[in-house]
């Protein structure tokens, strides 16, 4: 549940779109933060060119195993 939801109570009626969760992307979105305008007029002013699932399997990356660790400088306690 993504929209607003004030009007749903227990027993509630509601039908499930049958999609994977997207999100709208596009060089249009960068530095945006928020709705416009009831979330049509993203698409419609051409800010998005299309959706990407919000999970997906990551890009493989070839590079070297990590030999050295990385020292933060925080030391824990053991008490």
């Amino acid at each position: 549940m993504l929209d607003p939801s004030e009007h749903l109570q227990v027993g509630s009626e509601v039908q499930r779109t049958k999609r994977v969760l997207d999100v709208p992307v596009g060089d249009g979105l960068l530095g945006r933060g928020g709705r416009s305008s009831g979330g049509t007029a993203l698409w419609a002013g051409g800010l998005y060119s299309h959706r990407l699932p919000v999970e997906r399997p990551l890009p493989r990356m070839d590079r070297a195993p990590v030999v050295v660790p990385l020292q933060t400088g925080i030391k824990l306690s053991t008490r």
